[in-house]
């Protein structure tokens, strides 16, 4: 028949339109459907995770990885090659420095929603486009795998999975091109994290089992060369731990209830059971297929795999729950229930049901995702306060070794924060007014510095400033401050020249605080009974005194100028 009478004989919809126009017209209308919701969860991305900085391996590549030499780009970070991650985040430096945090964060969020478009792009053609916007969504708002899509620094891994998965998608196409270009994907995958071997294992278990692999081999080898060729010269010292293969079992299942729990929004608790629910409806589907199913058998894998390898070289740390590996885990479970479901197509009632069920997912995943942003935000005001009390000290303090943030960022010393500065935003001087996790920490850091210091004997005469009294009754006596027989607290400023604690009976402990609003439960000293001391603030850039709480049991005098 003629093509041409053909199609004019195809009979139209009930709009009036033909099979291939509504075709398209639906098509379009799914994937604006999916640019919507990446616009409405790139926004809640931006929103929960602003105000957030450089935290912890990020200093690592701040201070590290400043040359251009082989060394930089090849070294290997916590065992990872991390080739792409090292160059962007290179690139990033020489345009637009450290001043600005967002570019960095727009570059990890670009590839949190190319994994969410391809993940679409792999379901639409299996499951239908709205199961495959569903996943989607699902991913769009991985809340338990926060980390991986607020920190920049998790570009890494981000880079890997949505090469792995494009390289995936080509390599159903089975055309040379198609294969090519998978290749050089595979090759992208390793050069970003480790997550691109499990990737690379089920590439090779996809090509072994297509017709042509003979012809299809080297498009798996040439990476696996490249890498295995990297690891000889540089990865090599990573360790491994013997007692991880033990550990592995028990390390995958509780990953894997993990990783299902956060699919349904859902903790762990729950995530068990529907781990096992979704084992059995995978070994059922991977039973039942008639037609060759060893495309689900390689997507089954995926997970197995990235779990058993990340077991084995990480169980000893006792965190299968991680936020990091809980994003790759929902990714390589969703792709697996795509393949199972494939030819699903479900009726418009239970499209409903569905929407109604991810709309609830992604509220709760919203919750999550909520906390993991002020998780951040604390870590990097910790950061902000200390290296800020770093510059109110000025250059008092000479160890260059001195770490300022310990807590947040072990990596960045005082000497290597003093190379880099200028290149930061300008930190702030006024501690007083900003938040309660930059005071905590800037007050820790000041500790750390020396900046108020404790010698033996008396001071200067003169009564400081009361801030406050709490079971105590103190009454002026000598030009000091005179505490009667009792037991309670005396709060009082530290004057400039110096707070003299004449402990008269009993014991006097000392508490301090410049910025924070309340005190530590860790004293600064004990003035024992029958004996003086004195408090001796340095003098810095900060016109904000010390503020010093006195825990009296007895009496006691207490003096400053």
């Amino acid at each position: 028949m003629n093509p041409v009478l053909e199609a004019t004989a195809t009979p139209p919809t009930a709009d009036g339109e033909r099979p291939s126009e509504a075709k398209v017209r639906s098509d379009r209308g799914w994937w604006i459907a999916l640019a919507v919701a990446m616009v409405v969860a790139s926004i809640a991305v931006l929103r929960v995770g602003r105000d957030t900085g450089f935290w912890f391996d990020e200093w690592n590549f701040v201070l590290l990885r400043r040359g251009w030499d082989a060394a930089t780009l090849l070294n290997p970070h916590n065992e990872h090659l991390s080739v792409l991650p090292v160059l962007i985040y290179k690139l990033a430096f020489e345009t637009v420095g450290l001043g600005h945090y967002l570019p960095y964060r727009l570059i990890a969020l670009a590839l949190h929603l190319t994994c969410a478009g391809l993940l679409f792009a792999y379901a639409r053609p299996r499951v239908g486009p709205a199961l495959a916007l569903a996943a989607a969504c699902i991913l769009l708002v991985a809340g338990e795998g926060w980390q991986d899509v607020l920190w920049p620094f998790q570009i890494g891994y981000m880079a890997s999975l949505a090469s792995g998965l494009g390289a995936l998608l080509l390599l159903g196409r089975g055309t040379r091109r198609s294969d090519i270009w998978a290749s050089v994907l595979l090759t992208l995958s390793l050069s970003s994290s480790s997550l691109g071997i499990p990737l690379l294992l089920a590439a090779a278990l996809e090509v072994a089992t297509s017709p042509g692999w003979r012809r299809r081999w080297p498009l798996v080898a040439v990476p696996a060369a490249l890498y295995l060729l990297w690891y000889a010269f540089y990865g090599a010292s990573s360790e491994f731990q013997n007692n991880n293969v033990w550990l592995a079992p028990g390390y995958v299942a509780e990953a894997a209830a993990h990783a299902v729990g956060a699919i349904f929004g859902l903790g762990v608790e729950w995530g068990r059971p529907l781990a096992l629910v979704v084992a059995g409806l995978l070994a059922w589907r991977l039973v039942s297929l008639t037609e060759r199913p060893w495309r689900l058998v390689v997507l089954v894998t995926l997970p197995l795999l990235f779990w058993v390898l990340t077991g084995i070289a990480r169980a000893q740390l006792g965190e299968p729950g991680a936020s990091r590996y809980v994003y790759p885990g929902m990714l390589f479970v969703l792709l697996a229930l795509v393949e199972a479901g494939k030819g699903v197509r479900p009726p418009p009632r239970a499209v409903a049901l569905v929407a109604l069920l991810v709309g609830a997912i992604v509220v709760s995943n919203l919750g999550v995702l909520r906390n993991g942003g002020v998780w951040l935000r604390e870590r990097h005001e910790g950061i902000q306060g200390s290296l800020a009390a770093v510059d109110i000290a000025g250059d008092a303090h000479p160890d260059p070794n001195f770490v300022p943030a310990a807590a947040d960022s072990p990596q960045v010393t005082l000497g290597a924060y003093r190379e880099i500065r200028d290149e930061l935003p300008a930190r702030p001087v006024d501690l007083t007014q900003e938040p309660v996790a930059a005071q905590k920490a800037a007050d820790d850091a000041l500790l750390r510095l020396a900046d108020i210091g404790v010698r033996p004997g008396g001071g200067p005469r003169g009564a400081p400033a009361v801030d406050g009294t709490d079971n105590l009754q103190v009454t002026p006596a000598g030009g000091c401050l005179q505490a009667t027989d009792g037991e309670g607290i005396l709060l009082v400023s530290v004057p400039a020249g110096g707070l003299s604690i004449d402990a008269q009976a009993g014991d006097v402990e000392v508490a301090v605080r410049r910025f924070a609003e309340a005190y530590p439960e860790t004293l600064l000293t004990v003035v024992p009974a029958g004996t003086t001391s004195t408090l001796q603030p340095r003098v810095d850039r900060s016109p904000t005194p010390w503020r010093a709480q006195l825990k009296i049991a007895g009496e006691a005098r207490v003096c400053g100028a």
